[in-house]
C-alpha cells in the first residue's frame, strides 16, 4: 500500500479506536493537523503523529501490506 492509503488507513482506524479511548487519543490539534496534511498529500508529515497517537492508546496499525480499505 503506499503512503496515501497508508494515510487514509491510519485516519479511519483513529476515528474508529478514538471513541474507545478517549484520554490517550484526544483530537489534539496535532493530530488535526495530521490528517489535514494526509488529505493534502504531505503524509510524511501525518503518519508519525497518527501512529504515535495509535501506538499510546495500544492501537495495532494497519498493516502497509494489506490492500486499501473501501472507503
Amino acid at each position: 500500500m503506499n503512503d496515501a492509503a497508508y494515510c487514509q488507513a491510519l485516519i479511519k482506524k483513529y476515528f474508529t479506536f478514538a471513541p474507545a479511548h478517549r484520554r490517550e487519543m484526544a483530537g489534539t490539534v496535532d493530530v488535526n493537523v495530521a490528517i489535514e496534511k494526509c488529505k493534502a498529500g504531505n503524509t510524511g508529515a501525518g503518519i508519525p503523529v497518527l501512529e504515535s497517537k495509535l501506538r499510546d492508546a495500544r492501537v495495532d496499525l494497519p498493516s502497509r501490506d494489506a490492500p486499501p480499505a473501501k472507503p
